[in-house]
């Protein structure tokens, strides 16, 4: 699950989900089924302040 779109090599072994990690009807939808979920959500040095606050610290405090 990524805001952006997933353009790498290895994108036909992976599925991938264009979702932002803050919506939490996305995160449910993407969860359904599943057995485990790995958490590595993180907004990048460039992004804004309140961007990297809502993604990095906000939403581990609401899903962990």
């Amino acid at each position: 699950m990524d805001i952006a779109d997933f353009d790498y090599p290895e994108r036909g072994q992976v599925d991938a989900l264009r979702a932002d990690i803050r919506d939490p009807a996305a995160v449910e939808r993407a969860m359904t089924g599943m057995d485990m979920v790995i958490h590595c959500a993180a907004a990048l040095p460039l992004a804004s302040k309140e961007e990297i606050q809502s993604t990095d610290v906000a939403e581990r405090r609401r899903c962990c």
